[in-house]
């Protein structure tokens, strides 16, 4: 890779990239989303009815979203199944790790996705479970970017 990967990267996230949320489990509750600060606590239904029970803070970023076809085989009921792969291309400054989430959402109806942006108040068309969280790196190892793949997840009832 080189030195103009990074470069290359935000373009193409500028080109093709849409809105999305990534949803960072917090070991520190005081930088969680649910944290109130004047009771030095967080709320516990909040944090459960968003989550898995785990705190969190969300982060909006444009990423790259793919899908791949033949997929990965997935056991069910029936046998094994064969089931896209999808794949979120995030930037080197949002350090997604596999206890996040990312969460698509709601773009404003425009043919060119640059002028696209997210509907407000946001509205969470899918969760995401980041399953494999692999570093694109550069030639001298710089992260260039995260390519994560993911899994749709029943977190929040979606899915």
């Amino acid at each position: 890779m080189s030195l103009n990967e990074r470069l290359s990267f935000e373009q193409m996230l500028a080109k093709w990239g849409h809105w999305c949320v990534l949803r960072r489990f917090e070991r520190d509750i005081s930088k969680s989303a649910s944290y109130d600060a004047y009771f030095e606590e967080s709320s516990r239904a909040a944090i459960q009815e968003l989550t898995d029970g785990r705190p969190y803070s969300d982060h909006l970023l444009k990423m790259i979203k793919r899908v791949v076809v033949p997929g990965f085989e997935k056991r069910s009921k029936l046998g094994s199944v064969a089931v896209p792969g999808h794949f979120f291309y995030i930037q080197s400054k949002a350090k997604p790790t596999r206890q996040d989430w990312v969460l698509e959402i709601a773009q404003t109806e425009d043919t060119d996705l640059k002028q696209a942006n997210p509907v407000v108040p946001y509205q969470i068309v899918r969760y995401y479970n980041l399953m494999d969280v692999d570093e694109m790196r550069m030639e001298l190892g710089r992260i260039a970017y995260f390519r994560c793949r993911v899994e749709e997840s029943q977190v929040g009832g979606h899915g």
